[in-house]
């Protein structure tokens, strides 16, 4: 059933840009959260003028994509990472359109399946989050920079153990940035990791 899933996902990306094909990747109905990895290339390509357009475009059509809770939820969970990560610009755009995650906080579920109601629950939870830290500019901030700290600590452990897939680097980002690995925090003690509130995902494309 998963081969099938992803054969018809692969006919789905096909006319897709491969930048788009990633933020339909971190905001997929899969029932898991999108890898750091992956989220931390979007955050690269938001200082892509090249890419970035369409990686904005296709971002914020999946966050008005009200039929399809997990869309929604996925975005908004990519939107956070990307404000404390990707580019100032990104930060303007969103500030821009905030108007379209205010209503996020009267969002409900399409559906009356439990897991989609208790999620509609969640996406207005992060809404009031998201409008929260975008109005707060030193708060803001601050949480951009503990992310360059964590990315310093990561890139550090990174080519002193030379490892890949471990640790940091392949965790899932759940709505909140996760610290680094075991090994990374023994090498890196004099920094402290600030953990922010946390969401889950689930189920299609």
């Amino acid at each position: 059933m998963s081969n099938l899933k992803g054969v018809i996902r692969g006919m789905k990306n096909m006319g897709y840009e491969p930048i788009e094909i990633k933020v339909r990747e971190a905001t997929s109905n899969d029932a898991w959260g999108a890898k750091t990895t992956l989220m931390a290339e979007i955050a690269r390509a938001t200082n892509d003028h090249k890419e970035y357009n369409k990686l904005f475009a296709m971002l914020w059509k999946r966050l008005k994509d009200d039929a399809n809770v997990l869309h929604v939820q996925k975005a908004m969970i990519l939107i956070e990472y990307l404000l404390r990560n990707g580019s100032d610009r990104f930060i303007r755009d969103v500030k821009d359109r905030i108007e379209t995650i205010e209503r996020k906080k009267r969002y409900t579920a399409r559906s009356s399946k439990l897991d989609d109601v208790e999620r509609a629950t969640q996406v207005r939870r992060k809404a009031a989050a998201l409008i929260a830290l975008i109005s707060d500019e030193k708060r803001l901030m601050r949480e951009r920079q503990t992310a360059d700290r964590i990315k310093g600590v990561k890139n550090s452990a990174v080519s002193s153990d030379n490892y890949s897939g471990s640790g940091y680097s392949g965790r899932t980002y759940n709505g909140q940035i996760h610290g680094p690995s075991p090994e990374a925090k023994k090498k890196k003690k004099e920094v402290e990791y600030e953990d922010e509130d946390e969401d889950e995902d689930e189920d299609e494309d």
